[in-house]
C-alpha cells in the first residue's frame, strides 16, 4: 500500500512537501482543507506517476530548471511492501528495498513526518520504499533519491550500515544512481492499479465502461475470462505472428515504405487482451433504471450531476465486488465525492466508500465534514498553509474530535475553530438524515475512544440487527453540547424520524446541567447518565440528580473480565490484585472489587494518569478477554438496547 506522498514542483507544492494518507493498516483516507490549498494535486500527483506520465502539471517553479535534478519537479509515493511483495524481488533487488527502508527510518535528512509514521509500521513486517519520478524522467529517473540532502546522505560513506554493495551503483557510489533503479520502480509501480475519478470528469470519462479508470477495474476479471477464450500463450503468439505476416507480405511491395511500431515493445499478448476488451466494453454504456418497476431507463449523459456522481461510486464498488481479490493491489482516488449531491444522499455515498475501503486503498477529497457520521476507521489528512509553508495535520477517525481539538496552528487562519464549527453543524445535520432513512441509523454519542471501546464489546450483536454508530466527542461538556443542540433539531422532524439518540456521560464531580430540557426528546433524543449507588449501576436521566458517588466506565463493566485485564499492570499498580478479597456474587466490576473508597481513588488516579495511555490498554485488553456468553451483559446495556428497539420509556 502507500501510506504518503512526497513531491515537488507539481502545482500546488512549488517546494517539497510530504503528505500522509494513512497512520495505520486502515485502508480509507480523507484530506480536507480549502479551495486550492492542494487537496486534488495529491489525488493528480499520483496519477502521473501511475498512468499519465506525461502528465505532469508544474507550477512556475517546476516549469524551471527541467534539466536541473536539483530542481526538476517530481512525485514519489511511500511504499510499504508486504511479505508477498518481497518474495518477488531479486536478491539484488531486496539488498536495495532493505537497504532503503533502513534509511528512511534512520537518515538525518529524512522528513520527520516520514520517520513517525513509518514508527507504526515494523521493518520486521514492512519494508518502506520511496519510488520517485520525475518530470524529466528521461535524465532523472534513475535517482534513487531526489537531488539535495536526501541523496547526499543516502551516497554518503557515513551510512555503510546500510549494506550496499559497489555492483548496486551505475558507475560511482556517489552519483546516487543505483544499477536497474528505474526497472526495480516501474516493477513495483506496476503491481498497482490507480483508479482516479476527478470530480470534473467528463461523460465519456464514466459512462463507458471502456474508459481508462473503469476498464482498469473491469480488467481484473475480464482479462482471465479472455485468456481463457482464446487459449493459451501460443494462440496468442500465432494471431500476432499472423497479423505481422500480413504487414510484412505488403511491406514487399511498398519499396520506399514500411510499417514500423509505434513503441519498442510492439503489439504484445497484453496489448492483444487489452484491445480485445477495450473494444467489447466501448459498446456498454451505463443506463439508470427508475420509474414503476424500472422499466424507464436513462443513458448516463442524461443524467443529472449528482445522479452521475452516485453512479460512478455503485459502479466502482460493484466491479471491486466482482472483480478484485484480497492481494490485488488497487488504489481508488475519488475528488469530491459528495459534488453535486443533496445532503440526504451524501451519507449513503460516503457509506458505500466505506465498505469499498474494506477491499482496496481508498484516498478521497471532500468539504463534507459529515464523514465523522459514517466513518470510524480511517485517517483525515487537514491541510492548510502558513505563509509560503504548508501544514498537515492527520486525525485518527477513530478519536476524531478528541485530536481536533488538539490541534495547534502557525497558520493566519483561525483553522481548529473553522474545523470544528464545519465538523459539528455537517455531523449533525447527517445524523437527522441518517435517523429518517428507510432502516434508521441509531447513534450512542459517549465521552471518549475507551468508552466507545468498551460499548463495542458489550453492546455485541445487537449492533448487527440494530445499526448502531458509536462517537466519541472528547468529554462530557462536548456530550451536553450535542444533546442540546440536536435537541431542538429533533423535534423539529419528530415525524419522520425513526432512529433513536443516546447521549451517554459517567458521572463526575460536575452534573449535568438539565436546565430547559426534558429527558428526552419526543422519545428519540435520550440522555443517560452512568452511576453506581448502593442498589447496583443506575442509567439516569438527565433530571435525576441523585449520585452515589464518581462512577466512570470502568466501574460498571462485568467483573471477571475487567479483573483479568488489570493484570496487564500487575507490576505498576498501587494496590494488589492478588491480594484482593472479592464478593463474587457481585458481577459489576466496583462491587466485585473489594475496595475501600481510598483504594478505589487510586486505582481511578492510577488509570487516569496523563500521557499513560493505560486506560486505551485497559480497553483494549478488555476487548480481548470479553466473551459475552460467558462473561454475561450488564442490565444497563440491556436498557440502552431498549431504547433502541421502542421498548423504553423514561
Amino acid at each position: 500500500m502507500i501510506i504518503g506522498v512526497l513531491q515537488r514542483g507539481f502545482k500546488a507544492f512549488s517546494s517539497t512537501q510530504y503528505v500522509p494518507l494513512v497512520g495505520d493498516e486502515n485502508l480509507f483516507s480523507l484530506i480536507v482543507g480549502d479551495n486550492g490549498i492542494g487537496k486534488s494535486t495529491v489525488l493528480e500527483a499520483l496519477n502521473f506517476f501511475f498512468v499519465n506520465h506525461d502528465g505532469f502539471i508544474s507550477n512556475k517553479t517546476g516549469k524551471r530548471g527541467m534539466r536541473d535534478a536539483s530542481r526538476d519537479g517530481f512525485v514519489a509515493p511511500l511504499f510499504l511492501l508486504d511479505s508477498d511483495e518481497l518474495k518477488k524481488l531479486s536478491p539484488s533487488e531486496m539488498r536495495i528495498v532493505i537497504s532503503i527502508d533502513d534509511f528512511l527510518r534512520v537518515g538525518k535528512s529524512v522528513d520527520a513526518a516520514i520517520k513517525n509514521q513509518l514508527k507504526n509500521f515494523p521493518s520486521e513486517k514492512w519494508k518502506a520504499v520511496l519510488l520517485t519520478r520525475y518530470r524529466n524522467d528521461v535524465e532523472h529517473g534513475d535517482n534513487c533519491f531526489p537531488q539535495g540532502s536526501l541523496k547526499d546522505e543516502f551516497t554518503s560513506k557515513s551510512l555503510p550500515a546500510l549494506g550496499l554493495q559497489k555492483e548496486d551503483f551505475d558507475g560511482s557510489k556517489g552519483n546516487g544512481k543505483l544499477r536497474d533503479w528505474r526497472e526495480l520502480r516501474d516493477n513495483i509501480a506496476g503491481r498497482y492499479s490507480y483508479i482516479y475519478l476527478p470530480v470534473e470528469g467528463n461523460d465519456k470519462h464514466f459512462a463507458n465502461l471502456d474508459s481508462r479508470p473503469l476498464r482498469v477495474l473491469a480488467e481484473v476479471d475480464l482479462g482471465k475470462a479472455v485468456d481463457k477464450a482464446i487459449g493459451g500463450n501460443e494462440t496468442k503468439k500465432k494471431i500476432i505472428d499472423d497479423l505481422q505476416a500480413f504487414i510484412d507480405d505488403i511491406g514487399k511491395d511498398l519499396e520506399s515504405y514500411k510499417y514500423k511500431d509505434k513503441t519498442q515493445t510492439g503489439f504484445t499478448q497484453k496489448l492483444l487482451r487489452e484491445t480485445i476488451i477495450e473494444k467489447y466494453l466501448s459498446s456498454k454504456v451505463l443506463h439508470k433504471s427508475t420509474g414503476p418497476n424500472g422499466k424507464t431507463e436513462i443513458a448516463f449523459n442524461h443524467l443529472s450531476a449528482g445522479e452521475k456522481t452516485q453512479a460512478v461510486v455503485a459502479l466502482c464498488r460493484a466491479l471491486i465486488l466482482k472483480g478484485v481479490k484480497a492481494n490485488d493491489k488497487v488504489i481508488l482516488a475519488i475528488d469530491e465525492p459528495e459534488a453535486s449531491l443533496h445532503v440526504s444522499r451524501v451519507f449513503e455515498q460516503f457509506d458505500i466508500l466505506r465498505g469499498i475501503s474494506k477491499n482496496v486503498q481508498t484516498v478521497v477529497t471532500t468539504h463534507w465534514y459529515g464523514f465523522m457520521s459514517v466513518l470510524d476507521v480511517g485517517w483525515v489528512q487537514s491541510l492548510t498553509k502558513a505563509g509560503d509553508q504548508f501544514e498537515v495535520d492527520t486525525l485518527d477517525l477513530a478519536d476524531f474530535y478528541q485530536q481536533k481539538r488538539r490541534l495547534k496552528t502557525n497558520s493566519e487562519e483561525p483553522r481548529p475553530f473553522r474545523v470544528m464549527l464545519k465538523a459539528d453543524s455537517e455531523f449533525r445535520l447527517s445524523i437527522i438524515n441518517s435517523l429518517c432513512l428507510t432502516r434508521p441509523i441509531n447513534w450512542i454519542i459517549c465521552e471518549g475512544l475507551t468508552d466507545k471501546i468498551y460499548l463495542e464489546c458489550l453492546l455485541g450483536s445487537a449492533t448487527e440487527d440494530l445499526p448502531i454508530n458509536i462517537v466519541p466527542v472528547a468529554g462530557q461538556g462536548n456530550v451536553e453540547k450535542f444533546f442540546k443542540k440536536l435537541y431542538p433539531e429533533i423535534l423539529d422532524y419528530k415525524d419522520e424520524i425513526g432512529g433513536n439518540v443516546v447521549c451517554l456521560v459517567d458521572t463526575d464531580s460536575r452534573l449535568p446541567s438539565p436546565a430547559g430540557y426534558e429527558n428526552n426528546a419526543a422519545h428519540r433524543l435520550w440522555f443517560k447518565r452512568l452511576n453506581n449507588d448502593k442498589n447496583g449501576t443506575q442509567l439516569r436521566a438527565l433530571n435525576d440528580s441523585s449520585s452515589g458517588g464518581l462512577t466512570s466506565i470502568e466501574d460498571v463493566l462485568p467483573a471477571l473480565p475487567f479483573i483479568r485485564a488489570l493484570q496487564i499492570f500487575e507490576s505498576e499498580m498501587p494496590i494488589d490484585l492478588l491480594a484482593l478479597s472479592a464478593k463474587p456474587d457481585q458481577d459489576i466490576s466496583f462491587f466485585h472489587m473489594d475496595l475501600r473508597a481510598s483504594e478505589h481513588e487510586q486505582l481511578r488516579a492510577f488509570l487516569a494518569e496523563r500521557h499513560s495511555g493505560r486506560k486505551m490498554r485497559l480497553a483494549k485488553e478488555f476487548r480481548s478477554v470479553y466473551q459475552p456468553d460467558v462473561h454475561g451483559v450488564p442490565d444497563w446495556v440491556d436498557e440502552i438496547i431498549a431504547i433502541f428497539v421502542g421498548r423504553s420509556s423514561q
